[in-house]
């Protein structure tokens, strides 16, 4: 009675080039056991055939002839090379964009520490993340809106167009310039709400107060974005990563001197540091323009703006400014939800909150490098 060919014994064979298992039936060549059993058909594997599990690039090529039905396949160490390549590529972005938002982070956490040190610490505490989460809600909004110079701006220079990639600046720019006194309006406008929400009083009026002062932060925190975006997407980073690190420099002396009353300021309490973060976003923007100017000089001669451009940049913009508004709501609604409790919860609170959002900033910083990464690529086609 003559075998069934499919359930006959299995061996397994290495090609030469090593790395490229073939499994399947056992041939009459392979065992003279069967030697009377009709031959199976041969099956050629190609070398343009893509093993199941890896992408084309991390193939290795199969020589023709090998017979089998099924392939274990092994990634060639050549063919890895382009992906080191490319990891090694996307790091040198996202370590200093990781940086940068830690840089970003610290100066919230330095705040915090610096209004710590006055009489009524818990009180100063809350005052100022209850400011700071009023204010954030509506200048994240801000933010948000400038997410499409990613895109826009990487996919410019990715594709070798230059004038293009100043369009998006200068649109950019006139998209700061027109959003900051309606976002600005807003901030003063809601700052009744702390009232409405039954903020504990002592920490309510020290709230306001530091609030209206670190409103006239807003147009510096938008001009930012938009320089820093334009640095992303020319992939030159270093100068963002510069600019906060130092910028937190700037922010320890200021709330040392304002807070507290030295190199003959006035003590201004939290209020003081509501100013100081002012003067480092306006060295913040300052640094970049430089950096702009140093990098790319003819930017700044051939940027423009224009309606189309507008209309891209708020389409890409403003689902991220929506998203990423209704996330820090969330967080901010449970800072007032806290602050009704009182100055001791509230500071608390904080404190807890400004720890997790430290680890939160190093995959921050790898997805806008991704971003950029991204678009970079489709601008090139490649």
């Amino acid at each position: 009675m003559a075998a069934n060919p499919e359930s006959s014994e299995t061996q397994q064979a290495v090609s030469p080039a090593g790395g490229t298992k073939f499994h399947g039936p056992v041939t009459p060549e392979a065992s003279p056991a069967n030697a009377n059993l009709p031959n199976e058909p041969e099956m050629s594997l190609k070398t343009n055939e893509t093993p199941v599990g890896f992408p084309p690039a991390m193939a290795c090529p199969s020589p023709d002839g090998m017979i089998g039905r099924t392939r274990e396949v092994l990634p060639c160490p050549r063919m890895l090379s382009r992906h080191y390549s490319d990891i090694r590529a996307m790091l040198r972005i996202a370590i200093p964009l990781a940086m940068a938002e830690l840089g970003w982070m610290f100066m919230s956490v330095v705040d915090t520490i610096m209004v710590g040190g006055l009489p009524s610490s818990a009180v100063s505490i809350g005052a100022a993340s209850v400011g700071s989460a009023l204010f954030y809600t509506f200048a994240i909004f801000g933010i948000g809106l400038m997410a499409g110079m990613d895109t826009l701006v990487s996919q410019a220079f990715g594709a070798g167009k230059p004038a293009d990639g100043w369009r998006s600046l200068g649109t950019g720019l006139l998209l700061a310039t027109l959003a900051s006194p309606v976002l600005s309006a807003a901030v003063i406008l809601a700052i009744p709400l702390l009232g409405v929400l039954g903020i504990h009083p002592q920490v309510r009026l020290q709230a306001e107060s530091f609030v209206r002062v670190l409103v006239w932060s807003l147009p510096s925190l938008m001009f930012y974005s938009v320089f820093r975006r334009y640095l992303q997407g020319l992939h030159d980073v270093r100068p963002v990563t510069f600019a906060l690190l130092t910028a937190n420099l700037v922010n320890v002396v200021g709330n040392w001197a304002l807070i507290y009353g030295h190199l003959g300021l006035p003590a201004m309490g939290v209020r003081g540091s509501a100013l100081s973060t002012v003067i480092a976003r306006i060295y913040l923007v300052a640094v970049l323009l430089l950096a702009v100017a140093l990098r790319d000089p003819a930017a700044l001669r051939g940027m423009r703006a224009d309606l189309t451009r507008l209309r891209e940049l708020l389409y890409l913009g403003l689902p991220a400014a929506i998203t990423i508004g209704l996330e820090v709501g969330v967080f901010n609604t449970s800072t007032a939800v806290i602050g009704k409790l009182g100055p001791v919860s509230l500071a608390a609170h904080t404190i807890a909150l400004n720890a997790a959002a430290v680890s939160y900033m190093i995959p921050l910083g790898i997805s806008s490098a991704a971003a950029v990464a991204v678009g970079r690529a489709i601008g090139a086609k490649d």
